[in-house]
Formats: C-alpha cells, sequence, structure tokens
C-alpha cells in the first residue's frame, strides 16, 4: 500500500477519491482504466518526458497519452491489467495489430495537427503496461514496451 500512497502523493489531486473508492468498493473497468492512465503519466514524467496531452480523439481514433523526450514525440498507449498470478510475466508486444495500426493511423492524423507542428519531432509509439496484482496486497507494476514503430 505505501506504493500506492506515494503515487497519489505525486498525482493530481482530484483523483484521489476516484482512489479510495476503489479501495474500498472495488472499481469498473473504465475507473481502473484512469488509474492506469494517471500511474502511466506520473511514470513518463519520472522519466523526464513532457507529458503533452492524453485522451486525444481523431474521429474513431484515440490516443492514451502524447508524449515529449529529448528526440521524439512520443503516442503511448495504456492497458491496465489486473494480475492474479504475480510470477507471469508477458515479454512480447502488448498490443494487438488492429491496435497497432489504429496508432498508426492516429500519428499520420496528429502529424496534421496544430499539436504536432508545435514541436516536430518524429512521432514514435510505445505501450505501458500497468498491472494491479490482485491477491495479497497491493502491488502495481509498470511495464514499458518503447519502439512499437517510428513514423517518418
Amino acid at each position: 500500500m505505501n506504493q500506492i500512497v506515494v503515487i497519489i502523493k505525486l498525482c493530481h489531486l482530484t483523483l484521489i477519491p476516484l482512489f479510495f473508492r476503489f479501495w474500498k468498493a472495488g472499481v469498473s473497468s473504465n475507473e481502473l482504466g484512469q488509474i492506469g492512465e494517471l500511474i502511466a503519466r506520473w511514470y513518463l514524467r519520472f522519466k523526464g518526458w513532457q507529458i503533452i496531452a492524453n485522451n486525444i480523439r481523431y474521429g474513431a481514433y484515440e490516443i492514451d497519452i502524447i508524449a515529449k523526450s529529448k528526440l521524439y514525440l512520443h503516442i503511448v498507449e495504456v492497458k491496465t491489467r489486473t494480475v492474479i498470478n504475480p510470477s507471469y510475466i508477458k515479454t512480447y508486444w502488448p498490443i494487438s495489430h488492429k491496435k497497432s495500426n489504429s496508432l498508426r493511423t492516429a500519428a499520420y492524423i496528429l502529424k496534421e495537427d496544430t499539436l504536432y507542428l508545435r514541436y516536430r519531432s518524429p512521432i514514435r509509439y510505445d505501450a505501458i503496461i500497468v498491472e494491479y496484482q490482485v491477491s495479497g496486497r497491493w502491488r502495481w507494476r509498470v511495464n514499458f514496451y518503447p519502439h512499437g514503430g517510428l513514423i517518418d
């Protein structure tokens, strides 16, 4: 539980009621996704990246997080999962082929947006998997999967 309290103190205070509802009574998958995106944004800030936008929609395409590192403009897809067996670790790219194509299309649309024109960096898409361990103590784990693809 100490890990989560630290994360909450470092993040935006408006999500604290959402966290406590999760802690006491369970949570819907939508709220779990919001908590996962909050943790992912905190993780990216900790890496030194600048969060430019989150939950951007271009028609049918959604981008969870747009972040800026020193070299790239990153489109980050966030997946939040509950884990029953913590010894099971996925080592492959966690985003489906269909979702990767969707991210690629959203990146091409983003290149025409004024948001991109302000930064003019190569666009790359990455994934972050936020895992919550159900059994035992509260445990959150963040897995970063870089280099999903580079959009030139």
